[in-house]
């Protein structure tokens, strides 16, 4: 890092419109101390938001919207091999600070790394959605994955636990750190969100402030998420009909094969030629696999017949070991939790989410589901996000 600690300079000025909340009493500030600075990095200016609001929802929201200072966040956090690593993310503040609990936005799957929202503006990306959040009155953060941002010299490892874990586990300890230092508000109680890839990350972000007992989450709102790698892969080599959902799967089938030791294999073991060697090129190039990539591709064309005997018949117990070691299941949590899919989504399955549901009610863990009516994975991001944006308002009037 450039300088160590908080850079304040100037940066006062900014927080002079904005009108601080409460402070709450707690002993959290020195407790995982994290190395911080912040920048500005844009202004969203009301009207432009309200008319963002109308192009996706089909009318005004109920409430107020304000203007929103963003600021950039460069923390310390921990590579995937455990060294001293840089990482970003965004701190969006509203002018007017209405509502006294904090939200933490987690984003859905980024095939291009020049939208990671610690280098994106104005434009249809996630952190124009999690500005939105923010125009309605709340804190609201926003990490930038590893691998994106301050970090994109690392690959990011999708949908990897541990990583997605310590990088946004961090990422709340220094936004918390900054808030107190500049006397805006603690981060003691949080509402999480997310969707697609950052579904998954909220409920294995949620197991770990559960476990440390150091925030309070409210609640949790997941969407058009895979919270089950095992059975989600084996229902797509077993149907081969949810073809919509390779993209996601190579991702995950990379990161996991660059991340483990006890795999790394040669790609040629996972996919038939030409694509070997095609997503072999990707790779070695530092791209990100896109999922028009794969489109069109059945799962006996792409895999290896090796490779999906191994998974369906249980032999490939290496494999297998590493991705239920990223599955969510075994667990009852001590949150709230509400999971929505859109009814057309192809990317995600049902059965699976509704598995994901089932298997945490009968723990006894407080779960309920909510259909988004003819919409498919992409079209139902903004649904999700304008309905709990009203659970949260709701929430906190009662």
């Amino acid at each position: 890092m450039k300088s160590p600690g908080f850079i304040i300079s100037a940066l006062a000025l900014l927080f002079v419109q904005c009108n601080p909340i409460e402070m709450e009493s707690d002993a959290l500030l020195d407790a995982h101390p994290i190395e911080v600075n912040a920048t500005q990095h844009y202004r969203f200016k009301d009207e432009i938001l309200k008319q963002i609001v109308l192009g996706n929802n089909g009318a005004a929201l109920p409430y107020g919207i304000e203007n929103v200072m963003a600021k950039k966040i460069i923390y310390t956090t921990a590579s995937p091999d455990n060294q001293p690593k840089e990482a970003s993310g965004i701190l969006l503040i509203p002018e007017n600070i209405s509502e006294k609990v904090i939200l933490l936005y987690l984003h859905s799957a980024i095939t291009d790394p020049k939208k990671a929202s610690s280098l994106s503006l104005l434009g249809n990306n996630e952190l124009l959605r999690a500005a939105i959040l923010a125009s309605t009155g709340f804190i609201t953060l926003i990490p930038d994955y590893m691998g994106y941002g301050a970090s994109s010299d690392v690959p990011h490892l999708f949908e990897h636990k541990k990583s997605l874990v310590q990088s946004n586990y961090d990422f709340l300890w220094a936004v918390h750190q900054y808030l107190k230092q500049n006397k805006i508000t603690s981060l003691n109680k949080l509402f999480i969100l997310g969707y697609g890839e950052g579904a998954y990350s909220s409920l294995v972000l949620q197991q770990k402030i559960e476990e440390t007992l150091q925030f309070q989450i409210l609640h949790t709102y997941a969407g058009g998420g895979v919270y089950n790698k095992s059975r989600f892969i084996t229902s797509l080599f077993e149907t081969e009909k949810n073809t919509n959902a390779l993209g996601n799967f190579v991702r995950l089938l990379i990161s996991y094969n660059r991340n483990y030791k006890r795999l790394n294999r040669p790609l040629s073991y996972y996919f038939n030629p030409p694509y070997s060697h095609q997503i072999e090129t990707i790779i070695n190039e530092n791209g990100i696999l896109k999922d028009s990539m794969v489109t069109g591709i059945t799962v006996r064309e792409l895999f290896t017949k090796e490779f999906i005997d191994g998974v369906l018949e249980k032999t490939d117990r290496t494999y297998l070991e590493v991705v239920q070691e990223n599955d969510i299941s075994d667990w009852k949590p001590k949150t709230p939790i509400t999971l929505y899919r859109g009814s057309l989504d192809q990317v995600t399955a049902y059965a699976n989410t509704l598995k994901t549901v089932k298997e945490i009610e009968l723990l006894g863990g407080q779960i309920t589901y909510e259909g988004i009516l003819g919409k498919n994975h992409e079209l139902a991001q903004w649904p999700f996000l304008f309905d709990v944006i009203h659970q949260i308002k709701n929430f906190n009037a009662n």
